[in-house]
């Protein structure tokens, strides 16, 4: 790997951290369990064409949750200077 892609990942990871501190993740996941519970019987056509996304939302909503939850204690300010580092 070379430096340009280090700090390109880094800088990414970084501005995810900071982005995602600001998501309701744990009322969206809630939602998104609350539908994914009802929807087969509320609306088992809708269900039926959309619950795989659904589920693949819910995944990425757990995965970034995760995410954040890890990197809650990092410093803001060193998030937005390695956010913003230049190759």
């Amino acid at each position: 790997m070379n430096l340009a892609t280090y700090l390109l990942i880094q800088a990414e990871l970084a501005d995810t951290a900071r982005r995602l501190r600001h998501f309701q993740l744990d009322e969206f996941i809630a939602a998104a369990e609350h539908a994914e519970t009802v929807g087969p019987i509320v609306h088992p056509t809708l269900y039926a064409k959309a619950g795989a996304r659904l589920s693949d939302v819910l995944c990425l909503a757990r995965a970034a949750k995760a995410f954040r939850d890890a990197t809650k204690d990092l410093d803001e300010a060193w998030l937005t200077g390695i956010a913003n580092v230049e190759p």
